[in-house]
C-alpha cells in the first residue's frame, strides 16, 4: 500500500487535536503513545477514502496550520460538554463541604474537584458506552470529504459558540441543580440557627449533614444522569455538523 506522507502528515493535522488530550478532553488519561498510535492508524485509513490533495498551491507550513486550528475547533467543542459538569461540579464541591479537597490531575497539573471529576469520568463511560464516539469518528471521517484538505475551512462563529456554551451549561446546571437548592435550603436554615443560638459552633455540626444530604441527592439523581448526558452529548454533536 503507497502512501503519499505529505497527505499522510496532513491528515494527521486536522484530528491531532482531537486526540491530543490537552486540558480537560476525555482522552487526556490515555497514555501517549497510544494516542499518537491512533493517530497514525487514523490517518491510514483515512488516506484510503480521501482524494490525493496535490497540495494545491498554498505552502504546506500554512496547510499544516489550517488543518490544526480546524480540529481545535472541535476540540474546544467537545472540551466545552465536559469543562461544564467540571465547572458545577466544583460549586456543588464548595457547597456541600469538598471545597478544601481536590483530585491532583496529572494530565493538566492541576487540582479538579471531587465531584465534577466523579461525574465527568461517568460522562466519559457513558459517551464510549453509547457509541457517541462512533458519531465524533463518523463526523471526523465524512469532513474530509465535505471539507477538502488544505481548503479554506468555514469556522464556527462566535454567536455558535456563544450559544453552544449556554445551552451546555445549562443542560449540565439542570444536572445539579436539586442538589444546589436543597443545600441551599440547608444553608438559609443554619443561617437562622446560627442567629438563635450563636454559642453552637454551627459549621462543624452542619458539615457532614451537609455532606451526608449532598452525596444522598446526586444518588438519587442517577436515574437522570443518562437522558441529561444524552442532551449535553446531543448538543455537541449537533455543533459539530453546523459547520457546514
Amino acid at each position: 500500500m503507497d502512501v503519499d506522507l505529505t497527505m499522510l502528515l496532513v491528515i494527521s493535522a486536522r484530528i491531532t487535536p482531537l486526540f491530543s488530550g490537552v486540558g480537560i478532553s476525555p482522552f487526556s488519561r490515555i497514555p501517549v503513545l497510544v494516542r499518537l498510535v491512533l493517530i497514525v492508524v487514523f490517518a491510514l485509513g483515512v488516506s484510503q477514502i480521501v482524494p490525493d490533495i496535490g497540495l494545491i498551491e498554498r505552502p504546506l507550513a500554512m496547510v499544516l496550520i489550517g488543518e490544526l486550528f480546524f480540529g481545535m475547533m472541535f476540540l474546544l467543542v467537545l472540551q466545552g460538554a465536559f469543562a461544564a459538569l467540571l465547572f458545577w461540579g466544583r460549586v456543588v464541591d464548595m457547597q456541600i463541604g469538598f471545597g478544601a479537597a481536590a483530585i491532583l490531575n496529572p494530565a493538566t497539573h492541576s487540582q479538579d474537584s471531587l465531584i465534577g471529576t466523579a461525574i465527568s469520568m461517568a460522562a466519559v463511560t457513558f459517551m464510549f458506552v453509547t457509541g457517541v464516539h462512533h458519531l465524533m469518528l463518523q463526523f471526523f471521517v465524512s469532513s474530509y470529504q465535505l471539507f477538502p484538505l488544505g481548503a479554506q475551512h468555514t469556522y464556527l462563529t462566535p454567536m455558535q459558540l456563544a450559544a453552544y456554551f449556554s445551552a451546555v451549561f445549562a443542560t449540565a446546571m439542570v444536572l445539579f441543580a436539586p442538589v444546589m437548592m436543597i443545600i441551599w435550603a440547608l444553608d438559609v436554615m443554619v443561617g437562622f440557627l446560627s442567629k438563635t443560638m450563636p454559642q453552637m459552633n454551627i459549621y462543624f455540626v452542619t458539615l457532614p449533614l451537609k455532606i451526608t444530604i449532598g452525596l444522598a441527592v446526586l444518588s438519587a439523581m442517577v436515574a437522570y444522569t443518562g437522558p441529561l448526558l444524552s442532551t449535553l452529548f446531543g448538543q455537541m454533536l449537533t455543533t459539530m455538523d453546523s459547520v457546514r
